[in-house]
C-alpha cells in the first residue's frame, strides 16, 4: 500500500472527528432548554458565538498555521476543542460561561479545520489529489449519519449528560488522530519542512481564487437559502 493509500483512512477519520465534534451541537438548543436556558435570543448569542469565533478569525488562523508546524496545530486546537466541550458540559444555565466556551471550542475548531486542509494539500501529491479529497469528504459528511442521529438518540431517551460529553470524547479523537499523522513530507527529508508562504496581496490577485470566491459565496447563499426554506 502507498504511502497515501495509509494517510487516507487517518485522513478520514480526522475529518470525521472534527466534524462530529461541530455537527454534535446542531442538536444543542434542546440540551440548553433542558439546563434551564430560555428565550431564543440567549440561544442564539450561545449558538452564533461558535460559528463567529470559527469564521471571522480564519485569516489570522493561517498565519498560526504557517508558523507552526501542522500536527503541533492539530493537537493544540484538538485539546482545545476538548476544553471548550468539557467547559460547556459544566456550565449549567450560566450564559455567559456558555457563550464563553462556545467561542473557546469555535476558534478552535476553525484552527483544525484550516491546520487539516493544509496538511492534507501538502501530504497527497498532486495526481491523485482530487480522487483522494473526494474519500476524505466521506469522512466529513459521516457524522450527519452516524454521531448526529446518535445524540437525537441520546436526547430523545432523556440521556442529556450523555449527549453533551459527545463533544469532548470526538475533540479527543481527532486529537489522537493528529497524534498519529506522519510529519508533512514536501522534499522527501521525512520532516516537516518550513515552507514559503506568499502575501495576502499576491493570493487576492489570482484570478481562479476570484472566481472560487465569487462562487463560494453563491453556494453558500443557496445552502443558506434551502435550510432558510427547510
Amino acid at each position: 500500500m502507498t504511502q497515501t493509500g495509509k494517510l487516507l483512512p487517518k485522513l478520514m477519520a480526522a475529518n470525521f472527528g472534527i466534524m462530529a465534534f461541530s455537527q454534535v451541537y446542531f442538536l444543542l438548543p434542546m440540551y440548553l432548554e433542558w439546563a434551564g436556558v430560555r428565550g431564543p435570543e440567549m440561544m442564539g448569542w450561545i449558538l452564533g458565538a461558535y460559528y463567529a469565533a470559527s469564521t471571522f478569525p480564519r485569516p489570522f488562523l493561517a498565519q498560526l498555521v504557517e508558523r507552526f508546524p501542522l500536527r503541533k496545530v492539530l493537537m493544540a486546537s484538538a485539546v482545545l476543542c476538548a476544553v471548550g466541550g468539557m467547559g460547556l458540559a459544566l456550565s449549567g444555565s450560566s450564559v455567559p460561561l456558555l457563550v464563553f466556551w462556545r467561542t473557546l471550542s469555535g476558534f478552535a475548531f476553525g484552527l483544525y479545520l484550516v491546520a487539516l486542509t493544509t496538511y492534507q494539500t501538502m501530504a497527497i501529491p498532486d495526481e491523485v489529489r482530487g480522487g483522494a479529497f473526494a474519500l476524505v469528504a466521506v469522512g466529513a459528511m459521516a457524522p450527519f449519519a452516524i454521531s448526529l442521529p446518535l445524540g437525537d438518540w441520546f436526547l430523545h431517551r432523556g440521556s442529556f449528560s450523555f449527549y453533551i460529553w459527545m463533544g469532548p470524547v470526538l475533540a479527543v479523537l481527532s486529537g489522537f488522530i493528529a497524534c498519529i499523522l506522519r510529519p508533512v513530507d514536501t522534499k522527501g527529508g521525512g520532516k516537516e519542512q518550513k515552507e514559503q508562504w506568499g502575501r495576502w496581496t499576491d493570493l487576492l490577485r489570482l484570478r481562479p481564487l476570484q472566481v472560487l470566491l465569487a462562487s463560494t459565496v453563491l453556494y453558500g447563499l443557496t445552502d443558506a437559502a434551502i435550510i432558510s426554506v427547510t
